[in-house]
Order: structure tokens, then sequence, then C-alpha cells
């Protein structure tokens, strides 16, 4: 698989206003060295809408989380045979790495 075309992590959960339960803006920002250009270090994407501190460090954890899924799928079809069509964790890992624009 290529490199993935969006900023590649980590990133983190910088300055956050809450303003009430379910209203939050964040700022996600790369750590220092991640990311190039209009994403670069020091670069930040504010994400503000109905969520809570618990979504704004999930989004801020997709990166590593996409690396993960990618390391897991490979060590699977590297180690494990079977018959027919992938297993249903294979064809979701897929779609998942898919919907974030790399195919599998």
């Amino acid at each position: 698989m290529d490199k993935p075309s969006f900023t590649p992590g980590p990133w983190q959960v910088g300055d956050v206003t809450e303003t009430d339960d379910c209203h939050v803006h964040a700022w996600i920002r790369p750590v220092a060295g991640g990311g190039t250009g209009c994403a670069g270090a020091g670069r930040y994407m504010a994400v503000s809408g109905i969520m809570t501190m618990a979504d704004a460090r999930l989004i801020a954890a997709a990166p590593e989380m996409f690396e993960a899924l990618k390391a897991l799928r490979a060590a699977f079809m590297t180690h494990t045979q079977w018959s027919g069509e992938p297993p249903a964790e294979v064809l979701a890992a897929d779609a998942a790495l898919s919907r974030a624009g790399e195919g599998a």
C-alpha cells in the first residue's frame, strides 16, 4: 500500500472549548514533525459541532488506528489460511481502509 494522502499521525487534541455537554470546538494538530505543507507541524484543524471530548480524542487517534489496522490485516493475511472468501473481519478491515482513501 502507498502512503496515505491524509496528514500522517500522531495527532493530538489542542485547545478545546466546551459550550455545553454536547457541543465541543476542538483544535486537532499533528504532533511536531508529523505532516507537511498545509498540514505540517504547527498547523491545526478545527473540529466543531455536536460531539464530546471523547469524540475529539477518537478523531485525533485516527491515524494511529489506521496504521494499526493495516498492520493487523497484513499480519493476519501472512499467518492465516482459509478456503474461499476472506473472513468477514478481513472484508470489514478492507472496507474501512478503503473509506479512509486507501484500498487494501
